[in-house]
């Protein structure tokens, strides 16, 4: 098959699934007008003097995400004090967000699902949910901060919940949107149009200032309670950690992109050198479905090793790396809360877009950026890399321990410091 008849055959396949989701929002919008009386509401309006007596907001995001996300629910609990506030989250990232004290109450949608799952089924469960456990509450306002492609029917969710007004971004933001989203702008009352690349907790704040909120304080927040505290004190106590010891934390996944990680070799050598520098001890983090890597790198550096991949929920790891002397790890959940709980971090990027994605506070970044990459090939239309050209990810393997190695000893000699997410871009 020639290079121009592939091409038509893959611009085909995208113009039957617009079309086929298009359908599919079109009948859902249909069914919505004729049976619960749905229509183009009024929009919102800053200035207008209705109020907002509840909130219903839909984030069916990642770990990463969902810390990014912290500065928009601080802001947007100062902006509506006495609002009561409903955050709809995927099940994985519950026990993230349930201690944020700028929500009233946290619910779970289940997304779960292959791609084809996904398109089939998720249309049906999202207004079942919504019936079942949104309906009746009278939401005075939807919204939908996810900036690119709603892959978990968020905006389904919300047009069901019955919500007066109902904001999101457009699916006209990037071209890919336009294409895997197409006719989700009709399931909203209002949405918000700013293609261009900024960083994440950028464009959730852009909502902020839409909804005449006060969007300055990027500061990102991991919500601990006093068991997470707890926790984390009596495991190192347990585990023979020392008061004043330099204490690493590593986290060698990827997350869910092989091209996000990091050779595990790498991690294993940095590791021994860690030790042998510091005379350190390291604790592995990471999630559930990680623990045979976990185990592989733990028997790789030794007894001076705590592995705790899989064996932690999202708080307590976070209590245990606010331990720690410094924190490295691949663009994955972990390295942003580590960055959230105000340590130092070496953050090593490869596939992914550093300009959009970057973990923040006292975060010190490692890349090779090549032509590939999305930065460039893309001119940041797409986030991420989702297949390799090559037969490894020249991205992160060009990058060598003596290099991570350097900017670690960096991070653990410079005072601690505050890098303001707008300095993170070009």
């Amino acid at each position: 098959m020639n290079e121009n008849s592939l091409t038509e055959r893959i611009s085909l396949v995208k113009r039957l699934i617009s079309f086929a989701i298009g359908f599919q929002v079109g009948a859902t919008a249909m069914i919505g007008r004729a049976i619960c009386g749905y229509g183009t509401d009024p929009e919102f309006n800053s200035a207008d003097r209705m109020p907002i007596r509840s909130v219903l907001i839909v984030r069916l995001d990642e770990i990463g995400d969902m810390v990014m996300f912290s500065p928009f629910l601080r802001a947007l609990r100062k902006r509506l004090p006495e609002a009561h506030i409903t955050l709809v989250v995927k099940p994985g990232v519950r026990n993230l967000v349930e201690q944020c004290p700028y929500t009233n109450e946290v619910l779970t949608f289940d997304q779960r699902g292959g791609r084809i799952e996904r398109f089939l089924l998720l249309p049906l469960r999202a207004m079942l949910f919504a019936v079942r456990r949104l309906r009746g509450r009278t939401y005075d306002l939807a919204l939908l901060p996810r900036w690119d492609a709603d892959y978990y029917y968020a905006a389904f969710v919300a047009f069901w919940s019955g919500a007066v007004r109902r904001i999101g971004y457009s699916e006209t933001v990037t071209a890919y949107k336009s294409v895997v989203n197409r006719g989700f702008d009709r399931l909203l009352t209002q949405t918000l149009n700013e293609p261009g690349l900024r960083h994440d907790v950028e464009h959730n704040m852009a909502m902020i200032r839409f909804l005449g909120g006060d969007a300055d304080d990027d500061r990102q927040e991991i919500w601990l309670n006093e068991p997470d505290r707890q926790f984390a004190e009596n495991t190192l106590r347990e585990q023979g950690f020392e008061l004043g010891q330099k204490i690493f934390g590593i986290g060698p996944s990827g997350g869910h992109s092989v091209l996000k990680q990091w050779p595990l070799e790498n991690y294993a050598e940095l590791g021994r050198r860690l030790q042998e520098k510091w005379g350190a001890k390291i604790i592995l983090f990471g999630g559930p479905g990680e623990e045979e890597m976990g185990r592989i790198l733990a028997n790789n550096l030794g007894p001076e090793t705590l592995n705790l991949m899989g064996r932690t929920t999202l708080r307590q790891m976070a209590a245990l790396m606010a331990r720690c002397s410094v924190y490295i790890g691949n663009d994955s959940g972990p390295t942003h809360i580590a960055a959230a709980s105000h340590i130092p971090v070496v953050a090593i990027f490869g596939s992914s877009c550093r300009h959009r994605f970057h973990p923040g506070e006292n975060t010190r970044l490692v890349w090779r950026e090549l032509p590939c990459g999305p930065c460039q090939r893309t001119n940041h239309q797409d986030e991420r890399c989702h297949t390799c050209i090559f037969d490894q990810p020249h991205c992160l393997t060009e990058i060598s321990v003596d290099e991570v190695l350097r900017v670690v000893a960096e991070s653990v000699s410079a005072p601690a410091h505050r890098l303001p997410l707008a300095a993170t871009g070009f």
